[in-house]
């Protein structure tokens, strides 16, 4: 058997808060190489939309974006936003619905921020990802801290 296997399936259970017993080892390979591997894929793609966007921003800081440039910058943010919200579907049989709506407006905002200035489009992403992280950390609070905000692993150790 594969070393990462266990690894992996510990990482499952952590997410669906379970033991990782409670699944045949089949669907819980089937749950990692969707979740894990393939997934992914449009998160990787996001990140160089978002390169190629910031990069369109700073090479011309002092004009407005291009609409290829500002296309890149959305699609990437889509990708890596909604890829990373697939793959907790897909691990945890949950949709992030607020992650959803939230990437939504953000998308819409970029769109109306179509003339606007690379500072005001950096604003614009920047305060979109944090009401994100925010709105998720208040519904679900981080449940590997531990007292003291020191992380704990998957398997409780430090």
């Amino acid at each position: 058997m594969n070393s990462t296997i266990p690894s992996i399936q510990m990482r499952i259970a952590a997410i669906r808060g379970r033991s990782p017993t409670q699944e045949p080892v089949e669907t819980e390979i089937q749950l990692g190489r969707d979740a894990f591997t393939l997934l992914h894929f449009p998160v990787i793609g996001g990140v160089i939309g978002i390169a190629v966007g910031f990069e369109e921003m700073v090479l011309h800081p002092d004009r407005p974006l291009e609409t290829a440039g500002m296309v890149a910058l959305a699609l990437g943010l889509v990708l890596f936003i909604g890829g990373a919200a697939a793959a907790w579907a897909r691990a945890d049989k949950r949709l992030l619905l607020p992650r959803l709506g939230l990437l939504a407006a953000l998308v819409v905002a970029l769109g109306l921020a179509a003339d606007a200035q690379p500072p005001v489009v950096l604003a614009i992403v920047a305060v979109g990802v944090a009401a994100i992280a925010i709105v998720e950390q208040i519904q679900h609070p981080a449940k590997h801290l531990v007292e003291g905000g020191s992380a704990q692993g998957v398997d409780g150790a430090h």
